[in-house]
């Protein structure tokens, strides 16, 4: 790997890296199915619909960082060179908390009640990600605020509104983390938090979402 590269954990799709002086990763694009290759015509390519997401999210006013440039590699997997977004992730704020802060219950309550209205912001604007983890959330503390940056946009979406079932999908992968990281107090703060931006949704269908969204996640294997 070429210096001041450094290989970064991803999924089976793709292979990354980060250059941590520069601020920027580097994604190369594996697998090139019959069916990735089909939809890359209807849909455009991986690197394309980031961009054009990532686009759109920037327009609504949500942090997502930019593509900086796209290409082709000589194997022929598309490539790209993204900006990197300030912080780390919510799933890491998470597990440091109770190590590294003086008094982490309180800074826990800040992160989740941000992180709630940065989600309800998304959705309320009417978009909706294809795979919304607390990892793909970027959390950074800066002049005693939260700010966060969403990653990961391939596969995100804008509908106007979103539907129930995606909004649901949605809050159930977010839900998806072990107990010793988000109690379920924890859970309903971070869903009272959303529901401040979900206006258009009564309190009893905010609840139910919010129900079915820790029931669900609950039993998926941690």
């Amino acid at each position: 790997m070429p210096e001041g590269w450094e290989p970064v954990s991803s999924s089976n799709k793709s292979r990354m890296a980060c250059h941590a002086e520069q601020g920027i990763y580097f994604k190369e694009y594996l697998g090139r199915s019959p069916a990735t290759y089909l939809r890359a015509r209807v849909k455009g390519s991986r690197a394309r619909r980031t961009q054009d997401n990532t686009r759109a999210l920037n327009y609504f006013g949500i942090e997502a960082p930019q593509i900086l440039h796209r290409g082709e590699l000589i194997n022929g997997h598309e490539y790209s060179i993204t900006e990197q977004a300030p912080g780390t992730s919510l799933i890491q704020w998470l597990r440091d908390l109770n190590s590294k802060y003086r008094d982490p219950q309180a800074l826990r309550h800040e992160l989740l009640d941000a992180a709630g209205k940065f989600v309800g912001r998304i959705h309320v604007a009417g978009f909706v990600h294809g795979n919304l983890k607390p990892s793909k959330i970027i959390a950074n503390k800066t002049n005693g605020d939260f700010k966060f940056s969403l990653i990961g946009n391939e596969n995100t979406r804008r509908q106007a509104p979103p539907s129930g079932r995606n909004l649901l999908s949605n809050l159930i992968q977010l839900n998806a983390v072990a107990g010793q990281n988000l109690r379920r107090t924890d859970r309903m703060r971070f869903f009272l938090a959303w529901h401040t931006q979900m206006r258009h949704l009564s309190p009893a269908e905010a609840k139910l979402l919010a129900r079915e969204a820790y029931t669900l996640a609950t039993r998926q294997p941690q």
